[in-house]
């Protein structure tokens, strides 16, 4: 638990960054649950929003309704400092739970600091997670007409489909598997290649009926977005 009493603003910003950063990467390597032993008992007790954030959405409860609690937490907070605070870690909190990529959160965080606060150490810090998403981004190169389509509106579409769904979706027509395995955790990302082994039996036209059904999915949910 970070001391807003001990530290300066400038390292107690730092610091949230940093953890909600580290956790996101994680979260998205192992998957949400991994995150169980990285919650703060402390912060809890203390109504941290970012820790609270954490455990409820581990817990499998609704992102608008982990919003609304956040809300009313960030709400009730008197001191304009802890506000700040607490709208990078109700960002943190949120963009962890659906899921977000690393360097779209990035951005999400650089963009809620005020110049004040921008110290060398955290320029360093945004940086370096921004060249590192951006060379794991190079990885996964996603072809038109794939390309058009935004990263938020695949992870939610993917919600919708199993491992093995996936993998048919990605037998069927490989070009969209960049787009699909920038969005998942590396394991995740692994059992799908896994279970790209196990498709003798699925005909063609099952599989396309996946990958049509991936498809609208991608394009309800863009609609919906906006």
């Amino acid at each position: 638990m970070i001391d807003i009493k001990t530290e300066s603003r400038h390292e107690i910003i730092r610091k949230v960054i940093q953890r909600i950063l580290t956790l996101n990467t994680k979260a998205r390597e192992q998957g949400l649950l991994s995150l169980e032993d990285d919650i703060d008992k402390e912060g809890l007790k203390q109504r941290d929003v970012f820790d609270i954030g954490l455990l409820l959405a581990i817990d499998g409860i609704d992102r608008d309704i982990v919003k609304q609690i956040l809300d009313n937490y960030c709400d009730n907070e008197k001191y304009e400092f802890m506000q700040l605070l607490n709208r990078i870690k109700k960002a943190g909190a949120l963009s962890i739970q659906c899921g977000e990529n690393t360097k779209l959160l990035t951005i999400v965080l650089d963009s809620l600091i005020p110049s004040e606060f921008r110290t060398p150490e955290l320029e360093e810090l945004v940086d370096k997670y921004m060249s590192v998403c951006s060379r794991n981004m190079k990885d996964y190169t996603v072809e038109p007409p794939f390309a058009s389509i935004p990263d938020r509106q695949v992870q939610m579409a993917m919600r919708n489909f199993e491992t093995s769904e996936l993998a048919m979706i990605i037998s069927y027509e490989p070009k969209i598997a960049p787009l699909i395995y920038r969005n998942m955790s590396q394991v995740a990302g692994e059992a799908v290649k896994d279970a790209l082994e196990f498709l003798n039996g699925v005909t063609e036209d099952f599989k396309k009926k996946r990958y049509d059904m991936f498809i609208e999915d991608c394009n309800s949910t863009l609609i919906l977005a906006q």
